[in-house]
């Protein structure tokens, strides 16, 4: 009807449907768009009719996404330094308790590694 100039004015076409992978739908599929399905619509909305708008969308939308994802890293960083921290202090309390015998140890065992080597 736009072609042959009988369609209301401002009418706009439904974006092309592919056929190949019809069945694969995904909700932002150009199928789930209803433009010009309604007659009081003479001016949709720019997010459904504008595809700079429609880009700018996603786009932003992805920017959230990872400000979400640097967010949730940052909480995960903090938890890991702490449990860190707490490993640190943990293993050198052992060390100082034990003393003088983990030195022993260590260098008997370290003789005994060098002379497995050699």
């Amino acid at each position: 009807l736009i072609q042959q100039r009988r369609a209301p004015p401002y009418a706009v076409p439904p974006h092309i449907i592919p056929c190949d992978g019809m069945f694969q739908l995904d909700v932002d599929d150009d199928i789930w768009q209803d433009v010009g399905l309604d007659d009081d619509t003479l001016n949709p909305p720019a997010w459904l009719s504008d595809d700079k708008v429609r880009n700018c969308i996603w786009l932003q939308l992805e920017v959230d996404r990872c400000n979400e994802e640097e967010a949730r890293l940052m909480r995960e960083r903090a938890v890991l330094q702490a449990w860190m921290l707490v490993e640190w202090d943990s293993t050198q309390t052992a060390l100082n308790k034990a003393g003088a015998s983990v030195c022993k140890c260590s260098e008997q065992y370290l003789i005994i590694s060098q002379s497995q080597i050699q």
